[in-house]
């Protein structure tokens, strides 16, 4: 292997300090793209970029290692959803390569100074030390072992880690644990949990724990938490919902306007039956349905902008305020510190009003239904009877969504009422401090 040289080379320093001049996402696209190359096989680790990077670390300040850490984690925070993802699968995986590590006495077969470097290694993924043993020849552990640690390994020791001193380990050490600890915020994790499988939030989970983020005795509240269906899923599902709503409101607001205009329209054309009344009356409850929602919606922005700001805190607050025995109306109102409870009142009010409204159009879009049969009677200008149909289906259409988000919400609520509380443990969801 042609490693580079302890004092660095001209090419990784270069590369270095133009990722230290990146904005910390473009660091952390980077580092995850780079760090899932190391899992393939046959990757040509001395040609890669990494491999430059890391050769250049032994000959820099610990200021710029210290702040390439912070760059790349905190970076994280920024990619999308499917890239943080990715970058939690990296960790878990390179947890796991500690763990393989003293499993498969990886650490045994090496010579002293890459013991040290794993050791280090360890330490600040917050995996336990391998433990000491009879030293075997480190090229057979190397080639037995996954390619994921063979890469790593080369990394580690091509970045002298075990020649730092120990003040310059400790603060790179709490500079990664620090960063990192910004990544296991909920709001974070919520984002990420969606993208992964079952058995990956299994992990997250014993990441969680092995690096002291979630207390044991938490554990299992945690697993409730990001299982298929828990209150991640149940939380992210609810805003995906709403997000859909707002997306498409311009489409909604819309209708009803086309449909009053409409209706002056056609009360100039020949109509037995009272399908141009219908018309008419319909768009007008469609303005006032509208009307009271917007007013609703605007009242309660605060409380969905909160809630969508920090999710699994305001989740958190609604089952502290449950253990304490506190009425419907009190919980609600904790959701969102700082909001008054006369935002509440007024939003809910224009809501139900909103309801009845739509009540009012269920009922109309019926007699619609007759003024058509009637029109097949008396007569009626077919494009009277066209514009009617279409907007009968609207409704129909709309009311079909309004139930299936109420039903939706019902069930939702349902679930979180029967969520179980872990024998020996807290129902509330652990906060990262």
């Amino acid at each position: 292997m042609a490693a580079t040289s302890g004092g660095g080379n001209a090419a990784g320093i270069a590369l270095l300090q133009d990722l230290l001049r990146r904005p910390p996402a473009e660091v952390a696209s980077w580092a995850v793209d780079q760090a899932s190359a190391l899992s393939s096989t046959g990757t040509d680790l001395e040609r890669s970029p990494i491999f430059q990077v890391a050769g250049a670390l032994s000959a820099v300040p610990v200021e710029q290692k210290q702040a390439l850490i912070h760059s790349a984690l905190a970076g994280v925070a920024e990619l999308p959803a499917t890239k943080k993802a990715q970058a939690v699968r990296l960790v878990m995986q390179t947890k796991n390569m500690a763990y393989h590590a003293e499993n498969q006495a990886v650490q045994q077969q090496m010579s002293s100074d890459h013991k040290a470097a794993l050791s280090q290694l360890a330490s600040l993924t917050g995996a336990p030390a391998p433990s000491d043993a009879a030293p075997r020849q480190p090229t057979e552990a190397l080639t037995n072992a996954p390619p994921l640690v063979q890469n790593v390994m080369r990394l580690v020791q091509e970045a002298r880690f075990d020649q730092m001193s120990q003040q310059e380990q400790k603060v790179l050490a709490q500079e990664a644990r620090s960063s990192a600890m910004q990544l296991a915020q909920p709001e974070q994790l919520l984002e990420v949990v969606q993208e992964l499988k079952p058995e990956e939030r299994e992990q997250l989970t014993d990441a969680l724990v092995d690096a002291k983020v979630v207390p044991p005795e938490q554990r299992e509240v945690v697993e409730q938490a990001i299982r298929p269906g828990g209150y991640a899923d149940q939380v992210s599902t609810t805003l995906q919902y709403v997000e859909m709503v707002r997306e498409h409101s311009m489409y909604i607001v819309i209708v009803p306007f086309v449909e009053l205009v409409l209706s002056m329209i056609v009360g100039f054309m020949t109509c037995g039956s009272g399908l141009t009344t219908w018309l008419r009356t319909d768009a007008i409850n469609g303005l006032a349905t509208l009307a009271a929602c917007y007013i609703g919606v605007q009242k309660l922005s605060p409380v969905y902008e909160g809630i969508r700001a920090d999710p699994m805190g305001a989740l958190q607050r609604w089952q502290i305020s449950g253990a304490e025995g506190r009425s419907t109306r009190e919980r609600i109102q904790m959701l969102v510190p700082g909001v008054a409870p006369e935002t509440y009142q007024v939003g809910v009010i224009c809501l139900v009003i909103a309801l009845i409204f739509v009540l009012f159009g269920l009922i109309g879009a019926v007699v619609g239904v007759f003024e058509l049969l009637a029109s097949m009677v008396v007569g009626c200008s077919s494009f009277v009877v066209m514009v009617c149909i279409v907007f009968i289906g609207i409704r129909c259409a709309g009311l079909l969504g309004v139930m299936r988000l109420a039903m939706f919400l019902r069930d939702e609520v349902e679930k979180l009422r029967s969520q179980s509380v872990p024998a020996g443990g807290s129902s509330q969801i652990p906060m990262v401090p």
